[in-house]
């Protein structure tokens, strides 16, 4: 975890390390309060370590310093009725989906959703 005073830093560290898995290539934390004012940082499992990549959220300590328990897999990318696979010859010619970008909000209903990106016919979207 990083901080700073100001949006475009300078970025010092808040947290002693990564708080997401050591061994797991993560990215596009993203911070979450629940009903409780308990903090989460929702985060994507890379497709590149997993091939189906995980949306994940982990419970923070209330200084956002470290984490409280273990990741939480939410969904994977193929689970969303919207999301085509692409082909990586990188990966082995392996079948993969994207999780990208996770954002999440209330609706004026109070319904809490997500928007989040992945690969429809090879092309990145954001879908809701």
């Amino acid at each position: 975890m990083l901080v700073a005073d100001h949006l475009l830093g300078p970025f010092v560290p808040h947290s002693d390390g990564p708080v997401t898995p050591k061994d797991w290539s993560s990215l596009d934390g993203t911070l979450f309060i629940d009903k409780e004012d308990a903090p989460w940082m929702v985060f994507c499992h890379e497709w590149q370590q997993v091939a189906d990549g995980e949306m994940c959220a982990v419970r923070l300590a209330e200084d956002l310093s470290s984490t409280v328990g273990a990741p939480v897999l939410l969904f994977r990318a193929s689970e969303a009725p919207w999301t085509t696979s692409f082909i990586a010859e990188k990966y082995q010619n392996q079948e993969n989906y994207v999780t990208d970008g996770p954002y999440l909000f209330h609706a004026s209903n109070g319904e809490l959703l997500m928007l989040w990106a992945s690969f429809i016919d090879n092309n990145m979207r954001l879908v809701l």
